[in-house]
């Protein structure tokens, strides 16, 4: 399934671009960092990142699988929410929603309610891209992670990743017609690499 494919390559590009944070974090064990990762309290749904699944979301798995998934995990379909997780451990990786041909208005209306439910976002990239990045003690300002970044010590433990195929802020009136392909993934970098480790 080739979307699954870009998707878990996109889960390893957000892994290596968030490479940065302190070496210390590869010393702390799986599930000290999966403790640390869920008590963000960040996914859709139920469905929140560095936890195990309960036994009522391992029936929603057996439901609705979908087949394609990378090595290790299994993902399947919750409405429109997809999860993917560890097979050895039912601890959840990842968490994404995709949606096709959305309206400029439904198109605000997904970047509000993103907001509302992750505040004001750490970066916006090219109109196109919107960007949550988390710490152990929570979500950091643009101002901070930048300040970070110049210590070439960034601690992020997961991050919200919003993107369009199109522009997302300040849409001109002539493009109301416009549709775009929408794309929104929750991950944590960190548990990504170590998990990417596993022998």
């Amino acid at each position: 399934m080739k979307l699954f494919g870009r998707f878990f390559l996109s889960l390893m590009c957000i892994t290596l671009f968030s490479a940065h944070y302190s070496s210390a974090n590869a010393l702390v064990s799986t599930d000290k960092l999966a403790a640390d990762v869920s008590a963000l309290n960040l996914g859709f749904g139920n469905y929140v990142i560095g936890s195990v699944l309960t036994q009522e979301q391992i029936a929603q798995a057996q439901k609705t699988p979908i087949s394609a998934s990378y090595p290790g995990t299994y993902k399947f379909a919750d409405n429109d929410i997809f999860i993917v997780v560890d097979s050895e451990s039912n601890r959840v990786l990842a968490t994404y929603m995709e949606q096709k041909e959305v309206q400029q208005m439904q198109l605000r209306h997904a970047i509000a309610s993103l907001m509302d439910q992750f505040g004001e976002p750490t970066t916006i990239a090219h109109e196109r891209l919107i960007y949550w990045a988390y710490g152990k003690n929570g979500k950091f300002s643009e101002e901070s992670l930048q300040a970070a970044k110049k210590t070439g010590k960034i601690d992020i433990l997961a991050t919200v990743k919003f993107s369009s195929n199109n522009e997302v802020m300040f849409q001109a009136q002539s493009s109301e017609n416009q549709t775009s392909t929408t794309y929104t993934l929750i991950s944590s970098p960190p548990l990504l690499e170590q998990f990417a480790k596993k022998p």
